[in-house]
């Protein structure tokens, strides 16, 4: 499993030589490129993420970076014995029970963990 720096290092590379073709804005920064965000446009390279007939190398590498990040956050919860499903639109109806069952098992055991953390939670 990725820690934060190794994974933050990983999309950091990934992002920096990362080039929709689609997007025509791209501001030259010290960074690298940057896409001009618009919350109200469809974004590309988010559209390509799910698409799950997407090969580029660099989407399967997002994609996986993508997945390892939730399973650091599910394991700093706690919560390592939860499956990441892929974060891919899911096609088939065992894709979909996969995704629903992850989204009940997380959304279940949240307002646990709040509770024994003494927090309270958004569903108590």
């Amino acid at each position: 499993m990725l820690t934060g720096s190794k994974l933050a290092s990983s999309f950091n590379s990934v992002n920096r030589s990362w080039n929709p073709p689609s997007c025509p804005s791209r501001p030259a920064e010290a960074n690298g490129p940057r896409v001009e965000f618009n919350p109200w446009e469809r974004d590309p390279l988010h559209d390509r993420l799910k698409d799950p007939r997407g090969d580029d190398p660099q989407i399967v590498e997002l994609r996986e970076l993508h997945r390892e990040m939730d399973r650091t956050v599910l394991a700093a919860n706690g919560w390592p014995d939860i499956v990441v499903p892929s974060c891919t639109t899911p096609e088939t109806d065992a894709e979909r029970r996969v995704r629903e069952s992850f989204e009940d098992e997380v959304i279940d055991r949240r307002p646990r963990k709040a509770k024994n953390e003494g927090q309270g939670g958004l569903f108590d």
